[in-house]
């Protein structure tokens, strides 16, 4: 017979299970390209980037379709600013978020947010729904070398 092991932790993800940012950074990610003048019709010949974080998405682009002008960190820069504002409009947080949040707290459990998005991005949309007291950490995989599906996000921190 073994032992029950005791939870101590819950670890939330940001983009798809507190807010619904998918269609908001896609929307983000294409505004910008067609800016620099990128044929985003030609997004299907890409592999998939669900969950990936943003900047190894700008280096997919660029190694499709080279544009001139700003630098990649540029254009990374100016999706997640277009993302965070996108955010601010549409205000998505997903229905029982706040709930599930508020139920591991109650349990007395550490709770954790991990993303591939930016932590300028985290603190904001913690902040912008009044749930920053609620976690004790935050992790981001913006500078580490894997980005998510890549546990690194989870075991560096």
């Amino acid at each position: 017979m073994s032992a029950r092991r005791q939870i101590h932790a819950a670890i939330f993800d940001m983009d798809g299970l507190l807010i619904d940012s998918e269609p908001l950074w896609d929307k983000a990610e294409l505004e910008v390209m067609a800016s620099l003048g990128v044929d985003i019709s030609r997004r299907h010949e890409m592999p998939d980037i669900l969950g990936l974080r943003i900047d190894l998405v700008v280096d997919l682009w660029f190694a499709q379709q080279p544009w001139k002008g700003p630098d990649r960190a540029e254009v990374t820069a100016r999706i997640i600013n277009r993302a965070i504002q996108l955010v601010e409009e549409a205000r998505p947080l997903l229905p029982g978020a706040r709930e599930a949040v508020a139920m591991c707290k109650a349990q007395g459990l550490k709770i954790g947010l991990a993303s591939a998005s930016p932590l300028r991005m985290l603190e904001k949309v913690l902040t912008m729904f009044e749930l920053r007291d609620q976690f004790d950490a935050l992790a981001s995989a913006e500078g580490l070398p894997f980005s998510k599906p890549h546990p690194q996000v989870y075991l560096d921190r």
